[in-house]
């Protein structure tokens, strides 16, 4: 690794060297040279004007929920037989599909085997394994605290709050401070300064691509009528709220970030089983910290 990077033998002093350096936020915005860096062959557009015509004036508003597939299971008795002892560690396969993945890893991969939860050896399925821990923001269930098992999952439900620790308010804790709770004023700056800002914040948080859409009755028809069981609805407040029915968007609120979290480039490309590899769920590690920033 460190030969790929051209700094084989060379010290810490060389290496820190070959680093750049900030001394404040204001020089981390500085340094990143713009929002995006494309290829010379892509072209922009305007959000609202892609390659494929868009009738915003007839595109209906996205009702109800995302909706979900439903995932067949797989009993233990059919994970032994297809020689899988560990039982699944989550899958959308069916008995026959699941079949026909691992007859096709084993004829791209020669020497590939399902392993003990379908993923691939033991060494591959530990590196899935450790990624699972948090992966989508969601709190883990029975883990090892103080020598006792605690379901802490169940125990944030019971104390009515949810199974993610990402929402929509954002996470607002205790030690989160900002600076409007102190009557500070908060840190202003124009659009594109903003922009850069946060684009470093989700880098910095190990995001990747950075973007941000006016918000406008147009846009707001891509968003579904419902989040978690609750409406989502636009209403003229100062603040962001959520009640147990409905979370409020602000009408002054003006645009929408988004941004993504790039998984590790070959290891997704050679992921090999029957369900998503360490590759994607250490994407998905990442991405619930800059929801809650």
């Amino acid at each position: 690794f460190m030969k790929a990077l051209g700094l084989a033998g060379a010290g810490v002093g060389a290496v820190s060297a070959a680093a750049p350096v900030f001394h404040d936020v204001d020089e981390l915005t500085a340094s990143s040279g713009g929002v995006q860096k494309l290829p010379w062959w892509v072209k922009e557009r305007e959000f609202k004007d892609p390659s494929v015509p868009i009738d915003w004036q007839n595109l209906p508003k996205m009702e109800g929920t995302f909706p979900y597939q439903a995932r067949p299971t797989l009993s233990a008795q059919e994970r032994y037989a297809m020689g899988i002892p560990g039982g699944s560690s989550g899958t959308w396969a069916s008995p026959k599909q699941a079949q026909v993945l691992f007859d096709y890893m084993k004829k791209e991969f020669p020497g590939w085997e399902p392993g003990y939860a379908g993923l691939g050896d033991n060494r591959t399925t530990a590196l899935f394994m450790a990624t699972k821990f948090m992966r989508m923001g969601m709190w883990p269930g029975e883990i090892n605290m103080g020598g006792n098992r605690v379901n802490v999952m169940q125990a944030i439900l019971k104390a009515g709050g949810t199974a993610t620790f990402p929402s929509f308010m954002g996470l607002r804790s205790s030690e989160t401070l900002r600076p409007q709770d102190f009557g500070v004023p908060r840190w202003e700056g124009t659009p594109e300064e903003n922009l850069l800002t946060l684009r470093q914040v989700v880098r910095f948080l190990g995001g990747c691509d950075v973007g941000a859409q006016e918000m406008d009755s147009d846009v707001f028809k891509l968003f579904h009528e419902q989040s978690g069981g609750k409406q989502l609805v636009i209403e003229n407040v100062d603040e962001a709220a959520e009640t147990p029915t409905k979370l409020v968007i602000p009408a002054k609120a003006k645009y929408i970030l988004q941004w993504t979290a790039r998984q590790p480039y070959e290891s997704t490309r050679r992921q090999a089983g029957e369900y998503e590899d360490a590759a994607v769920y250490y994407s998905y590690q990442r991405f619930p910290f800059v929801g809650a920033v």
